[in-house]
């Protein structure tokens, strides 16, 4: 008979951020993770911004780009590829949850 273990809470977190920032890493090389206190992490990808992850109870990506008032074309296309990758990696980060939260 196999013994069922279970993962704590702290555990899951843990999991979840590894397989997160390992996915994240494979997918664009140089991108850099940094932890900041109240378990916030920094994620910079090269040519893509940087984000923030909060853990915790809830999981959530933001990106660190802020529209300019009157942006210019380029401007306006690089806040629109921060927010596109924004998605892209709640959409990872989403079913990472998923599957081990």
């Amino acid at each position: 008979k196999l013994k069922e273990t279970v993962m704590t809470k702290q555990e899951i977190r843990k999991a979840i951020k590894r397989e997160f920032f390992t996915k994240v890493c494979e997918m664009y090389p140089g991108t850099v993770v940094d932890h900041s206190e109240g378990g916030r992490y920094c994620i910079d990808i090269p040519s893509y911004g940087q984000y923030e992850m909060s853990g915790g109870s809830y999981w959530d990506i933001c990106t660190y780009d802020i529209p300019w008032v009157d942006p210019s074309l380029e401007q306006d296309a690089y806040h629109k590829k921060c927010k596109d990758m924004e998605a892209s990696l709640q959409k990872i980060l989403d079913n990472i949850v998923e599957v081990l939260g």
